[in-house]
């Protein structure tokens, strides 16, 4: 098992989600860079699917119980163990009692720490993926405790490594398709959101990121309709949010733009603060 002597800022076990409970109001959640997820979870010999540790802008402080090997990608976190440095995108060997301390990424929001066979954690719907309510949790607290899935026997335990720097975190550009309500926005608005720079906000979170702009924008609201990650809403007043993994399943603003899998794992990955150009693809 591992122990979590500091938390990080807003640490949490996400999978790939909880497919096919969205007609019944239930958010899909799931790993904010699924991209990054599975290529830890690959460097190990996992199942693609198998359930990681998400961090996000702080990462946590852990201490093992048991021996294990371990994998950290995404963001660009710094990690240390027992004191000493270790590499992003390797396979790292942990011993019981050794202690691994995350800080703060260079470049990125969500980064990703995979165990050797997984973790093992309640199972609801379908997934391991945290969303209180409807996990028992939403995130790590002090004190907690993770047990990882027993290493079968006779696995072969070897290092692995790759010398790798995922192009998305120096994207300055992200191609969007146009929403359902496209075609309500006048002429005038849609020519300024063909390409349209945007602020990531600093209040944005696993549910939605606030698109901060200084350009006169409008859109009328709509009845309630069907929304999903990577779904843009624009408000009556112009503002911009991109709804992310754990989004609710509907909503009363006009869907502007929709992102594809890879356009939301760029757009999560932009820190606050940082600007990026919206495009029409």
């Amino acid at each position: 098992m591992i122990k979590i002597l500091q938390p990080g800022l807003y640490t949490s076990i996400q999978d790939e989600g909880r497919w096919g409970y969205r007609a019944k109001g239930v958010p899909l959640s799931g790993a904010m860079d699924q991209y990054a997820m599975h290529f830890a979870n690959h460097l190990l010999g996992n199942e693609a699917n198998a359930a990681v540790l998400e961090m996000t802008m702080m990462g946590p402080h852990l201490k093992f119980e048991v021996d294990t090997f371990f994998v950290i990608t995404g963001a660009t976190f710094s990690g240390e163990l027992n004191g000493k440095p270790i590499e992003n995108y390797a396979k790292t060997q942990a011993q019981k009692g050794d202690e691994l301390k995350i800080k703060p990424p260079g470049k990125g929001v969500y980064g990703y720490i995979a165990f050797e066979n997984g973790i093992q954690s309640e199972t609801v719907l379908g997934s391991q993926s945290w969303y209180h309510p409807v996990t028992s949790k939403g995130k790590l607290e002090k004190g907690d405790v993770i047990q990882l899935n027993e290493i079968k026997t006779g696995k072969k335990r070897s290092y692995s490594s790759i010398s790798y720097t995922p192009d998305y975190f120096n994207l300055r550009e992200i191609k969007a398709d146009k929403g359902p309500e496209w075609s309500d926005v006048s002429q005038k608005n849609q020519k300024k959101l063909r390409e349209l720079t945007i602020t990531v906000g600093p209040s944005s979170n696993r549910m939605a990121i606030s698109l901060e702009h200084e350009e006169d924008l409008a859109a009328p609201e709509i009845i309630t309709a069907p929304v999903q990650p990577g779904t843009i809403q624009m408000t009556p007043s112009g503002k911009l949010v991109a709804l992310m993994r754990d989004a609710q399943t509907s909503g009363g603003y006009s869907r502007i733009f929709q992102l594809n899998d890879e356009a939301i794992t760029q757009l999560a990955q932009v820190q606050p603060n940082q600007k990026v150009r919206l495009t029409i693809d």
